[in-house]
């Protein structure tokens, strides 16, 4: 019997949750007999997923006509440009994406794979609910090279990652909302803490972050993935520093690697973590007008869990494993897109 084959598109590459979703995706359905293209004239395809958008309507139109379904996956919508001047240009192409988006949703998909139950609602709020079937498949993560140190070598100070693919147009608020919690925090102890941000920031952005900072800044840029899993072996703590993640894939990896995440609850956090391995704090602002978040309560919770550092770190390396293999992420995917 001929292994099954299914279309992609967009080819996504680079850094980001869609690239690095593809990547992982690609050789897990490999792994279950379902070959991949991203030729989407191919004779012998029989789905095509597509992650999040194309331009390509023509051709998925034509897809359609031929009976052959189409999923999408879907996380979240371009927002922050309604919400601060983030240039024209950026305007104009989010509310685009954010058309082609929905066209796709509501025109030519036959299924829909959310990231989350916060990305569902988000859609279903803004637009309405989609005339097809859908799903909730949460993101997976490589076990194996994610994973605990097997001894980690113990410092005065506290040492804090954050992730990001490229922080800028609005999303600089989530990296000051880490930065400002962590001032805080070391306002309240003498442990001296030290942040590195592995992700590509703006250099006039880096100096107005540090400015006044009490903390240590390490800026490493765009790290491959298997240095992000080296280094998150070594830290004492990961900070979520997107606003409204849909799924992030940075805070899967972190519980992973045994890494406790400090978050302000937005998006899908709550759906990810708990208490048990997470420093949970209510934002305490509107984060929709991109209002900077409860800093002062961010410490304190950061204060008072210090001492159960390590436990948390066990319980998010536990949840991982229950509830983010990547295994099991692909064989939700293949379910939907070809069935058994």
């Amino acid at each position: 019997m001929s292994a099954k084959m299914i279309g992609i598109i967009p080819n996504a590459r680079g850094v980001g949750g869609p690239a690095s979703f593809n990547e992982k995706l690609v050789i897990g359905l490999r792994s279950l007999g379902v070959e991949t293209t991203y030729d989407l004239s191919h004779p012998q395809i029989e789905a095509v997923l597509v992650i999040a958008g194309s331009r390509h309507l023509g051709t998925l139109t034509r897809i359609k006509k031929r009976g052959i379904p189409i999923i999408q996956r879907l996380d979240g919508m371009n927002w922050t440009h309604r919400r601060r001047y983030t240039g024209v240009k950026h305007f104009l192409r989010s509310e685009i994406n954010n058309w082609i988006l929905q066209y796709i949703r509501t025109r030519l998909a036959d299924r829909i794979i959310y990231q989350s139950e916060f990305s569902r609602d988000w859609w279903q709020r803004v637009y309405g609910k989609a005339p097809v079937t859908d799903t909730i498949i949460y993101n997976g993560v490589d076990l194996d090279q994610y994973k605990p140190a097997k001894v980690k070598s113990r410092q005065e100070s506290l040492q804090v990652m954050v992730v990001e693919g490229h922080i800028q147009n609005g999303l600089e608020l989530g990296l000051r909302n880490a930065i400002a919690g962590l001032d805080a925090y070391s306002q309240l102890t003498s442990q001296p803490v030290e942040l590195m941000i592995a992700g590509e920031v703006p250099l006039a952005v880096r100096h107005e972050m540090m400015r006044g900072s009490r903390i240590t800044f390490n800026w490493v840029g765009i790290l491959p993935r298997p240095e992000i899993a080296r280094r998150e072996r070594q830290a004492d703590l990961f900070f979520s520093a997107e606003p409204n993640p849909a799924c992030p894939n940075a805070v899967i990896e972190a519980m992973a690697s045994g890494l406790p995440v400090a978050a302000y609850e937005s998006g899908a956090i709550r759906e990810l973590l708990d208490d048990r391995c997470g420093i949970l704090t209510p934002y305490g602002a509107d984060i929709w007008k991109l209002e900077p978040a409860d800093s002062d309560l961010m410490a304190l919770h950061l204060k008072e869990s210090m001492a159960r550092i390590s436990e948390m770190g066990l319980h998010a390396r536990r949840s991982a494993e229950a509830r983010f293999d990547l295994d099991q992420m692909t064989r939700q995917y293949k379910q939907v897109i070809v069935g058994n």
